[in-house]
């Protein structure tokens, strides 16, 4: 009598997908089924988050790229300096790290690479 969702067939091989995608580990895998509302949502998602070049569209995301360097920054900093709210921080984060730009320390650390 368990509460938890059955998965369908296909489900196991997109969490599959998901998990072994490039630059995409448990954290993240975490973050991306949060951000985008499922696994599969995630899976479409990947390749424009994934994309070197893409710089995130919006002013605070420009702002929030312009507080990170090489230097080891707190999240919690990120969003008191960016003055924005921590789902929009984590969103922008989201996309770096897909990427490959951004780096993640212990203790809630990031820096951009």
């Amino acid at each position: 009598m368990s509460d938890r969702k059955r998965l369908s067939e296909d489900e196991p091989l997109d969490w599959l997908r998901l998990i072994r995608s490039n630059n995409v580990g448990p954290r993240t895998f975490r973050d991306l089924v949060n951000y985008c509302g499922g696994v599969r949502a995630a899976l479409a998602a990947l390749p424009d988050l994934g994309r070197r070049d893409a710089e995130p569209d919006t002013d605070d995301g420009a702002r929030i790229v312009g507080l990170l360097g090489p230097a080891p920054v707190s999240v919690d900093d990120l969003v008191r300096l960016s003055r924005t709210s921590p789902t929009i921080v984590r969103g922008v984060l989201l996309e770096l790290e897909i990427a490959g730009r951004l780096e993640r320390h212990g203790a809630g650390l990031v820096s951009r690479l």
